[in-house]
């Protein structure tokens, strides 16, 4: 984002906080009603001052209604440099084929997935909720290995993928008893 596009981002929330308390002020009682819309017919009387404060507000608008379309695209889709060149993976794509890798796992029975893009690096957040007592160790090894060699398989990512995963519940005493001795 350029600095001038920072700036007008800056003004216009500026601008926005002050017709906002104006009209605080006026449902409040703090202001009277008639000096508001004076000052506002002064600023009127100037038709130049009128027509800047209007290019103004049309391009804060068109600035930050840009960014935010950029910044949900961006989020949406994986972009990476593969054998064949340019590759481009939607996010739900992934989530696809995560879901798919949890289907061998029978013993994980809930789980929460979350995807993004960080860095030029697919993130992959996995909370494990609930699992039928599985050696902690074992589970996320497995889990992590096969997920990445799926991912490397079906979508050509080999470097750009961290899998995190965290444990939630353990449903096992035993587990537990050997979690908290050490």
């Amino acid at each position: 984002m350029k600095t001038h596009h920072v700036l007008l981002i800056i003004l216009g929330i500026v601008f926005g906080l002050m017709i906002g308390s104006f009209l605080f002020g006026i449902s409040m009682g703090l202001l009277d009603e008639e000096a508001v819309i004076n000052e506002i017919r002064r600023l009127y009387d100037h038709r130049f001052i009128t027509f800047l404060v209007s290019l103004f507000l049309f391009y804060a608008s068109y600035v930050v209604t840009r960014t935010l379309i950029k910044r949900a695209t961006r989020e949406e889709i994986f972009i990476t440099e593969g054998e064949f060149g340019r590759v481009s993976i939607s996010i739900f794509a992934v989530n696809d084929v995560v879901r798919k890798v949890f289907r061998k796992f029978d013993y994980i029975t809930k789980y929460r997935l979350d995807t993004y893009v960080q860095q030029k690096k697919l993130v992959v957040k996995i909370l494990i909720k609930e699992w039928d007592g599985r050696s902690v160790n074992e589970m996320t090894a497995a889990v992590m290995s096969e997920l990445k060699a799926k991912l490397h398989k079906i979508m050509g990512l080999e470097g750009n993928i961290e899998v995190h995963i965290k444990i939630n519940k353990l449903n096992d005493d035993q587990e537990l008893k050997a979690i908290q001795e050490r």
